[in-house]
């Protein structure tokens, strides 16, 4: 990349890593390649659209998976629903390897709540830190969601602005917190 790039390809959490002259980026292995290619077959299949986001940091081996929306279109309960069958294919091996999942940007309902509190009940989940702010998760998916992070024992915050959890919603997690 020349001096002034400004094309945001790098994922965060990566910026202003230091990386040789003469290193190649790691492409996939065989392995990720066809966790990749089940991920755009999916996505393809419930025409959900494909999170550079989540590709580039899963394929560069980041442990912060922050995504946005791409080409005016929101990442929204479809495109969870592909982000989870990539997080669990072979066993996890993706889903391992996240610490940090910032979903602010996202546009995530219920349905979308729900797939992230199923993803969280994974064995191999060791996220520590998750960002739900700004989303609708209404009360199925905020019981849903408190249910499995009192269950989560790697997670040190959850951030949760702007939910739209509504006075049930904030109590099913004051008792889980209680508890």
């Amino acid at each position: 990349a020349g001096a002034g790039c400004r094309c945001g390809a790098v994922p965060a959490g990566l910026a202003g890593a230091a990386a040789p002259q003469d290193a190649e980026l790691p492409l996939a292995n065989r392995s990720d390649a066809a966790i990749f290619q089940r991920y755009l077959e999916t996505c393809r299949a419930i025409r959900a659209m494909p999170s550079a986001d989540a590709l580039v940091s899963l394929q560069l081996g980041s442990d912060r998976l922050v995504l946005r929306p791409s080409f005016a279109r929101p990442f929204g309960d479809l495109e969870m629903r592909a982000l989870v069958a990539l997080l669990e294919d072979e066993g996890g091996l993706k889903l391992a390897g996240i610490r940090h999942l910032d979903l602010s940007s996202c546009s995530l309902g219920p349905a979308g709540i729900l797939l992230l509190a199923y993803l969280l009940r994974h064995p191999r989940c060791g996220l520590e830190y998750v960002d739900v702010s700004n989303q609708n998760m209404g009360r199925q998916g905020a019981r849903s969601l408190a249910l499995a992070v009192g269950r989560l024992q790697s997670l040190a915050v959850l951030r949760m602005r702007f939910c739209h959890l509504g006075d049930s919603g904030g109590e099913l997690f004051r008792q889980m917190l209680e508890n």
